[in-house]
């Protein structure tokens, strides 16, 4: 059966009329139609729906050509609604809430295809490294929850004290992440950046989202290598450490630069550190012109499914568990 994918409605913006092969609707793609996919016409006044094949998806154009005429009358307004090809999981549970009224739930799996309007391909808009950066700032609510994993095991030889062991010398560090989606230009684009991590498959980088280095009262040049601040125990904690090798620097006027920490010295023992960092800044700013300036770290999805809870056509919420990885070998030695 075809099932309509309700948070991804349209309406049409021009009348159809019985016979037409063109329907008009903003941002198609955007949307989740596709060439070769499928698309439900619905009237909530009439109960009048009609199924539809996609011919076309022009890019630069907010319409949509189809396969054969449509059978019906449809006026500007008239929602349209992409669709996909689902099969109902289990059985269909109906609870009667009073005599005259029950409610019911279905669980549907999509079928697999070439042209599945979720999966949109695309290049990433940001690189680092060679790379793609996540630059959707998370939603704070709730706060980020952080979980530290070794990997290890325990021997048992039967002469008496067991053995431990461990695999990594490192905590695996998996933060979980929430984003409010609030409009279909941030779902498309996240939609996006999740197909492109094929699962777990592919790893990205995205900055700490905290301000982990304050800058002292400082001007830097645009020639300038390095970045002057408040220690915070970095020297200690995290100087040449795998996961802390790399900073962002956004500024007011949207500027953001991401350099590779190659070294650091305490300029003041316990109070100053200075950070020589890969390259120059190329652009001259001072400290007041920082809004943030962070950690920068590799992560992998972690896991292979993502739950996206929609609130409304218009919002939802996407909830990622991000492991962090180090460096490939052949970007960095450390």
């Amino acid at each position: 059966m075809l099932v309509p994918l309700h948070q991804y409605q349209s309406a049409l913006t021009a009348t159809a009329l019985t016979g037409a092969t063109t329907l008009y609707i903003a941002n198609p793609t955007m949307n989740g139609f596709a060439v070769g996919g499928n698309a439900i016409l619905f009237n909530s006044s009439t109960k009048v729906s009609e199924s539809l094949t996609i011919l076309t998806v022009p890019v630069t154009e907010d319409r949509i050509t189809l396969a054969s005429p449509i059978t019906n009358d449809w006026g500007a307004n008239s929602v349209c609604y992409p669709a996909s090809s689902a099969l109902i999981r289990g059985n269909l549970p109906v609870v009667w809430q009073t005599q005259n009224f029950a409610t019911g739930s279905a669980v549907f799996d999509f079928t697999r295809t070439t042209t599945n309007p979720l999966t949109p391909s695309d290049t990433a808009p940001e690189l680092y490294r060679g790379e793609e950066v996540l630059t959707i700032e998370p939603n704070w609510e709730g706060g980020l929850a952080k979980d530290f994993a070794f990997e290890g095991g325990l021997t048992e030889n039967l002469t008496g004290a067991p053995t431990t062991f461990e695999t990594h010398t490192r905590p695996s560090r998996t933060t979980t992440y929430n984003w409010l989606i609030k409009d279909q230009d941030e779902m498309y684009a996240f939609r996006k950046f999740l197909y492109r991590r094929a699962g777990m498959a592919v790893s990205f980088w995205m900055t700490s989202w905290v301000n982990d280095f304050n800058s002292l009262a400082l001007t830097y040049n645009a020639g300038d290598q390095y970045f002057r601040f408040t220690d915070n125990g970095f020297y200690k904690n995290s100087a040449n450490k795998v996961e802390r090798q790399h900073i962002q620097i956004q500024l007011k006027n949207g500027t953001v630069i991401r350099r590779k920490i190659v070294s650091c010295t305490e300029t003041t023992p316990g109070l100053v550190t200075q950070i020589s960092l890969d390259s120059t800044y190329g652009v001259q700013f001072s400290y007041a012109d920082i809004v943030r300036a962070s950690f920068l770290s590799r992560y992998r999805l972690a896991g292979d499914s993502v739950d996206i809870t929609w609130l409304h056509p218009r919002a939802a919420t996407i909830s990622l568990g991000l492991t962090t990885v180090p460096d490939y070998p052949v970007q960095d030695e450390a």
